[in-house]
């Protein structure tokens, strides 16, 4: 047993048999027992009406928190991952909150930039 960490492919081939590998150096924290669903059903709507989009589903959801967790910034006062999109009126971020103890994630869900700004100065986020 090998464990394998890449930048880029998640899963591949490998070995002049094929072996098929899955890389787990890029899957982040996972999702707390019961939290994505529960938070999906209670931000899904929010976060569909702020990115403009007229359906949304679990599975694009939980794609989002990965995406954010991937590419946006962490925000220690907040315990977050922290990521400005775009949206309906002014700029929005999507949060990925994350339990302090386990490091699971706990939720994804909009808020503006101006509360942002002013929960986690560290980014240097004007109001």
């Amino acid at each position: 047993m090998f464990n394998l960490t890449v930048d880029e492919a998640h899963t591949f081939y490998v070995g002049t048999n094929g072996w098929l590998v899955h890389n787990t150096g890029l899957c982040g924290p996972s999702w707390k027992a019961g939290q994505d669903i529960a938070h999906f059903n209670k931000h899904g709507d929010e976060i569909a009406n702020a990115l403009g989009l007229k359906s949304y589903d679990l599975a694009t959801y939980l794609d989002d928190a990965r995406m954010v967790i991937k590419n946006g910034t962490f925000a220690p006062e907040l315990n977050a991952y922290v990521q400005i999109i775009g949206g309906k009126g002014s700029a929005k971020v999507m949060m990925v909150g994350l339990d302090r103890a386990t490091r699971e994630i706990t939720t994804l869900h909009v808020k503006t930039v101006s509360e942002i700004a002013k929960k986690a100065p560290s980014l240097g986020w004007k109001k």
